[in-house]
């Protein structure tokens, strides 16, 4: 007979519980490893993967692998971060200097429309960053080049990324306990989505290279099966 301790571990009170715990666990490690701008891509990364290896049963230690992924990537994540904060800070500074003006100057209407035209290469290149840099073991040249490539094979569920991204910073703006949750609702919906378009580009590729004899094929690398 089970004992009274295993009863109670194996009630789905408790698996309530505990997936309660890794929700809130998870995003405040993001917020908390996400502070200093310059590691906010490996933060990213690690929630993806963490929540990636408990989506797919690989692993229950959700915050074990959040802190596995962050080291692991906290070198590369460095000039990513560095990426999408000057760059998004660039953005901001130009659609406000838009709309109000530089030092009481105010600007050509025709550069409201410019700054915010500056937003599409952000846009181009978020939604599959991270995920990919999480899952898959490349330079950033390549993370990049491959995580807007991405985009542009699949523009319908990336444009949908960026509305959950947005709309989720905005709520947590708005209503700070969403911070709570949210990031790992946000995170779960991406995990979701871009899961079944890596699976297929690793099948596609995996093809590709019972095709052709040529060692320079760049390859996709899954960091999955290096974990496992």
């Amino acid at each position: 007979m089970d004992s009274s301790f295993d009863k109670v571990t194996k009630s789905r009170l408790y698996e309530l519980g505990e997936s309660l715990w890794d929700i809130i666990a998870l995003s405040v490690l993001w917020f908390v490893f996400s502070v200093p701008l310059v590691t906010s891509a490996a933060s990213s990364a690690a929630l993806y993967y963490a929540i990636n290896r408990r989506y797919r049963k690989i692993s229950d230690a959700a915050i074990k692998d959040f802190l596995h992924s962050f080291k692991t990537n906290f070198i590369q994540g460095i000039p990513l971060s560095l990426i999408f904060t000057v760059f998004g800070g660039f953005i901001f500074f130009n659609i406000r200097a838009a709309r109000y003006g530089i030092g009481g100057m105010l600007l050509p209407e025709w550069y409201l429309p410019l700054a915010l035209i500056m937003v599409l290469p952000y846009a181009i290149l978020y939604p599959f960053t991270y995920p990919y840099l999480a899952r898959f073991k490349s330079d950033t040249k390549h993370t990049i080049i491959h995580a807007s490539t991405f985009t542009f094979m699949n523009p319908g569920k990336a444009i949908l990324l960026n509305i959950v991204t947005f709309l989720s910073l905005f709520l947590i703006v708005v209503f700070p306990p969403c911070l709570l949750v949210l990031p790992f609702a946000a995170a779960y919906l991406r995990v979701y989505i871009c899961e079944r378009i890596f699976d297929k580009a690793i099948e596609d590729e995996k093809d590709r290279r019972e095709r052709s004899s040529d060692e320079n094929v760049q390859d996709l690398e899954d960091k999955e099966e290096t974990d496992a």
